[in-house]
């Protein structure tokens, strides 16, 4: 299935999206993230990656969003579930890549406040 076609609502523990999100464009991505957390169970914990930079466009005949901490935290604020718990920089493991870095990102869904409960038990 693709991203796009992501639909499914608190199914996961967690979901795992290493070096996948960044074949999509900047302007699906926000759209995308919020799908995969309402895809998560109440505290489920989402992983991705993406390659560290600031580039978006074909590189060698595919897609590619390279994403640096600011453009991230600048896409993923508008998520309001999503609670950022780590960032951190990791070297390419393949040596004849070994000047790339990725970004890795865990995200948890966050609970929900007792005021949101009760509404919806209300509404």
């Amino acid at each position: 299935m693709r991203f796009e076609e992501f639909n499914q609502i608190d199914s996961y523990d967690g979901i795992w999206a290493c070096a996948s999100l960044l074949h999509l464009s900047s302007k699906k991505l926000p759209e995308v993230f919020q799908s995969l957390m309402d895809g998560l169970h109440e505290k489920g914990i989402l992983y991705c990656s993406f390659k560290y930079g600031a580039f978006e466009g074909l590189r060698n005949g595919r897609f590619f969003l390279d994403l640096n901490e600011k453009a991230f935290l600048q896409m993923i604020s508008s998520i309001e579930q999503a609670d950022v718990l780590k960032i951190w920089l990791t070297e390419d493991a393949r040596k004849e890549r070994k000047n790339e870095q990725w970004l890795n990102i865990l995200i948890q869904k966050k609970t929900e406040s007792p005021l949101e409960v009760t509404n919806k038990a209300a509404g």
